[in-house]
């Protein structure tokens, strides 16, 4: 085990204290503050027990995103970026670990039509404690 976690979010520093649980039974968080920045860390998806992505993210910080991360900003296709992102964690890049995703939305899986994508778990951002979100990850972490 690599007691790791990819965590995808801009609003980490904001909620940064729900993982002191998580972190106190053993686990590191890798953070991507953005989806160029998630794409780039979890092309070694290897490297984690699970990833945490939110749907809501900006595209970068830089100018120099691939096509493919720019894709995921067409609202036509996509209701939002971190759906593209997790489009490609599972169907392009196949990951072979737990991908949670992380929302203000309330139910993104029926709202997006997400259901046979295979994502993990859907964790609601509303009034989260950290007690909620270890209870939540450790069904997959076996904490």
């Amino acid at each position: 085990m690599k007691n790791k976690i990819l965590w995808i979010d801009d609003d980490y520093y904001t909620i940064q204290g729900l993982f002191r649980p998580i972190e106190e039974v053993g686990y590191k968080l890798d953070i991507a503050l953005s989806a160029f920045d998630g794409y780039k860390k979890a092309q070694k998806w290897q490297d984690y027990d699970l990833i945490v992505v939110d749907l809501i993210l900006p595209i970068s910080q830089e100018e120099s995103a691939p096509e493919i991360v720019l894709n995921w900003n067409n609202q036509e296709r996509y209701a939002y970026v971190g759906v593209g992102l997790v489009e490609w964690l599972l169907k392009d890049l196949k990951v072979n670990c737990p991908v949670v995703i992380l929302s203000v939305v309330p139910d993104p899986i029926s709202t997006f039509k997400l259901d046979d994508w295979g994502i993990t778990n859907c964790i609601r951002k509303s009034g989260l404690l950290p007690t909620t979100l270890k209870d939540e990850l450790s069904k997959h972490l076996n904490i």
